[in-house]
């Protein structure tokens, strides 16, 4: 592990007093990220020196979303190295994840991931999120993280949504002219959530539907917590 993510990990560890488990996965899902960008391109060069400093604690800022449940159903649309579903799983173990991923050398290191990791109940989904059949999969929550413009996302998650399910996305000062675009085109209710990650001044957007609900349904009709397997 390069020097400067296991410098970074130690204080994740401290920080968030995250179990032996939990530490044992993350680096585990470090090493691998490492080793795998050697031969394919999952994240820059440089970027692979800050693994934790910026898209692991990047993908934890999703947890500061104020309709953030534990045990929720979240897609992760356009999962690339994982970010930012596998870190929020490995905090949010009850979690049930879908990792949508179109190309198929990124899908491919994300399943090697879950079977390293052991994570249960996440899935990969090697297909255009776009082209799902609606009705194949739902979730409570997207996530999406230096993909696509909001009004892509909105599209693209199409399929998976239900009434209450709510998008949220990771932006710089730009995602306001996203926003208000999106909002030209669609009836949703849009908020905004200023942060700070590794000193870097971050937007964490909301984005529901005005026709749908308000809450979160983490369990499958019954209150049984269901996995994509099954639904």
């Amino acid at each position: 592990m390069f020097a400067e993510n296991a410098i970074a990990l130690q204080q994740l560890v401290i920080e968030f007093s995250l179990t032996p488990e939990q530490e044992r996965q993350l680096t585990l899902y470090i090493e691998l990220l490492e080793n795998y960008n050697r031969h394919t391109n999952l994240v820059s060069a440089q970027d692979a020196r800050r693994l934790v400093s910026r898209h692991i604690r990047d993908s934890l800022a999703f947890r500061q979303a104020p309709i953030w449940r534990a045990g929720c159903r979240l897609l992760d649309l356009g999962a690339g190295a994982g970010f930012p579903g596998i870190p929020l799983k490995i905090f949010e173990p009850s979690m049930v994840l879908l990792l949508a991923e179109s190309k198929q050398r990124k899908a491919l290191f994300l399943q090697q991931a879950i079977d390293c990791l052991r994570l249960e109940n996440a899935v990969v989904l090697n297909e255009r999120a776009e082209k799902v059949p609606p009705g194949r999969y739902s979730v409570d929550l997207v996530a999406a993280r230096a993909v696509a413009p909001l009004i892509d996302l909105w599209q693209w998650s199409e399929p998976f949504r239900q009434p209450h399910t709510l998008l949220l996305a990771l932006k710089g000062e730009g995602g306001h002219e996203e926003a208000r675009l999106l909002q030209k085109k669609t009836a949703v209710d849009i908020q905004f959530f200023p942060l700070v990650i590794d000193s870097v001044p971050r937007l964490l957007f909301m984005v529901k539907s005005m026709s749908g609900g308000n809450h979160l349904h983490p369990k499958g009709v019954h209150g049984e917590q269901r996995d994509f397997r099954s639904a």
